[in-house]
């Protein structure tokens, strides 16, 4: 069974690699908080300029998905309610990168043009739409337009792509990001037409041939119930992994129960079937869900 997860799709931007951080793993998050503590000690120094003080403070955040505007939320937290305290006389600017013409592609457009207006109304966020970014260096961000940005930090968060070990894996694979494809019954193709009837695929490293999931924990969790459920029928224990057949078990369906995204300062947006949510309410509900979502009690009382 593959489950090994995926990487941050880089689309081969010089200087992405060497100088942008992801938002990946629990170590990426340490890491850009202990780049931001640096750079705020740093801007603090009152002998260097003033040129030089504004390049440190500025940050670009790459993608304007639901990771990307989840953390320049947190962001916009965090400079609001601690930066501002513990640095009075710094000024910040984030700078939101969207190569489409909005922001949260996969909510209702509603809840879009919420989440855009939101942003643009913040003084230390500009929304940069319609670009892409060139290249990556290691204190600026050349963007499409020409424009040239002086930063200190640069998140990159654009989606994703295979990782080298699905990269290595001789399966049928989406083209644009490498993942492998599978059938109804979450078996991996091998090529267009057949699969391999004891070789599964789920999460972040497949997509199913028919068209894709939300790249979500939901998703994942759902899939993996499936396959439980399925691992432990009698019939598949006690058959040769050869002759596995489906015909007599039901199709993985996805159950799309929704979508939740925090803007920042106690706003939030709530996407449903029957009800499309923006404000405080859907806050709360999206920090009810990860309270009761985090798998143990230790981390509770850390969140």
């Amino acid at each position: 069974m593959c489950c090994h997860g995926a990487k941050s799709n880089t689309f081969h931007v010089p200087g992405v690699e060497q100088h942008a951080f992801f938002l990946k793993q629990l170590s990426d998050a340490r890491a850009i908080r202990n780049r931001l503590m640096e750079l705020f000690e740093r801007a603090s120094n009152r002998f260097i300029s003033d040129e030089e003080r504004q390049a440190l403070t500025t940050f670009v955040i790459v993608g304007g998905g639901p990771t990307s505007i989840e953390f320049s939320g947190e962001l916009h937290d965090f400079i609001v309610e601690d930066v501002a305290k513990w640095f009075p006389d710094i000024k910040t600017r984030v700078i939101v990168v969207e190569s489409t013409d909005h922001i949260l592609g996969t909510f209702d457009s509603k809840l879009t043009d919420y989440a855009m207006n939101i942003l643009k109304s913040r003084s230390e966020i500009t929304l940069k739409t319609n670009t892409h970014v060139k290249e990556v260096r290691e204190n600026e961000v050349l963007l499409s337009n020409g424009e040239v940005i002086p930063c200190g930090l640069t998140v990159w968060s654009t989606g994703l792509s295979s990782n080298e070990l699905t990269s290595a894996l001789s399966f049928f694979k989406e083209k644009r990001s490498g993942r492998i494809y599978t059938n109804d019954h979450l078996q991996v193709f091998v090529n267009e037409e057949d699969t391999i009837p004891y070789m599964f695929a789920l999460g972040d490293c497949a997509t199913p041939i028919k068209g894709p999931l939300p790249a979500t924990a939901q998703a994942a969790i759902q899939q993996a119930k499936y396959l439980a459920k399925r691992f432990n029928q009698k019939d598949f224990r006690l058959k040769d992994p050869k002759e596995i057949s489906t015909d007599d078990y039901p199709t993985f369906n996805f159950n799309n129960l929704g979508m939740l995204a925090y803007l920042g300062g106690y706003g939030g947006l709530a996407d449903f079937k029957k009800a499309k949510k923006a404000g405080f309410l859907s806050w709360l509900l999206w920090r009810s869900v990860y309270m009761t979502r985090l798998v143990s009690f230790k981390n509770r009382l850390l969140v």
